[in-house]
């Protein structure tokens, strides 16, 4: 069967982990953006139910920059080919953020016709920010 004898309460807290290292590091690729205070950032807790895993709580984290705001938000830990994985929300659209097996996370930049991902770092980070914001004009 599917999913025994997988410890999946200490899968769920290293997931919880994980998911708010990755708000620090954005944060932190941000850090100059906040402190100037051109970017707001503000974590609300949320409920997840998985199968296997169950029901959980876990931060989505929202971003004001100007006007516009976007929101991570976890999707789940349970993933084809990931251990986990947060979108990145906004007016324009959606990226796809996933945890690697080896616990890094990237940035989903193309599906098709082959998935291509990065790390999270700077130019993924505003790379996948262009995609899902409006346009400055």
């Amino acid at each position: 069967m599917l999913g025994s004898g997988i410890d999946w309460e200490t899968r769920k807290r290293d997931w919880i982990s994980s998911v708010a290292e990755l708000y620090q590091r954005v944060e932190g690729l941000l850090r100059s953006s906040i402190d100037a205070g051109d970017v707001s950032v503000n974590l609300v807790e949320m409920e997840l139910t998985e199968e296997f895993v169950g029901t959980y709580r876990i931060p989505r984290l929202e971003l004001t920059i100007g006007n516009e705001g976007v929101v991570f938000r976890p999707m789940g830990l349970v993933v084809m080919g990931a251990d986990g994985r947060v979108d990145l929300k906004g007016a324009r659209g959606t990226v796809t953020l996933l945890r690697e097996k080896s616990g890094e996370w990237v940035t989903v930049l193309e599906r098709a016709p082959e998935r291509e991902a990065r790390p999270v770092d700077s130019d993924t980070l505003r790379k996948a920010l262009q995609r899902v914001m409006l346009p400055v004009s």
